[in-house]
């Protein structure tokens, strides 16, 4: 009588990400907190593995990779605010990014996360960040301050952000990658 066993050795071929991730949306749905989810059978909110992070790397496009705006990423979600030019994959300085327009861009989150992380290039006027919770509400800020150079955001937060907005950079910011962790 051979009875099935789920494999819990963590060297298996399937990224923690994706199952985790699939989870994490799962019961962000889901209120019984002992309910498997349907993708992953093992996994429910009582053994959740240990913090995951989730990173969209725009490095690893290739240079003037045009990005038409609306899309969805590693479920990240960017949108403009209104109009300006076309957002492409652009190499600058000594990294790469999304250029994005003066107006804006809205990068609306995979989950909300109270800890999340953002590498920003300026190569003009100064970037404005702003992390919003789900009703709208201003969670933290952040102003990129050296130009010519990208910088690492990382932020800690005592409320959940699930909503990244960045604004200026005279058309020249860039968002080289951001990484949340759930």
């Amino acid at each position: 009588h051979h009875t099935h066993n789920h494999d819990h050795n963590p060297t298996t071929t399937t990224t923690p990400t994706s199952s985790q991730a699939l989870c994490q949306a799962h019961f962000s749905k889901v209120q019984e907190p002992s309910v498997s989810s349907p993708f992953h059978p093992t996994c429910s909110k009582n053994s959740m593995a240990p913090p995951t992070p989730i990173c969209l790397d725009f490095q690893l496009f290739p240079d003037d990779t045009p990005m038409p705006l609306p899309f969805t990423l590693a479920g990240f979600n960017f949108a403009f605010f209104s109009g300006g030019v076309q957002a492409f994959v652009n190499e600058s300085g000594a990294g790469k990014g999304l250029q994005f327009p003066d107006q804006g861009l809205k990068i609306k989150l995979p989950l909300p996360v109270t800890k999340l992380r953002l590498t920003v290039g300026q190569f003009s006027t100064p970037i404005s960040i702003q992390l919003s919770n789900p009703n709208g509400g201003r969670v933290a800020t952040a102003t990129t301050a050296v130009q010519n150079t990208f910088t690492t955001f990382p932020f800690q937060l005592r409320r959940r952000a699930s909503l990244v907005t960045l604004i200026g950079g005279n058309n020249e910011g860039l968002l080289s990658e951001i990484c949340i962790t759930f």
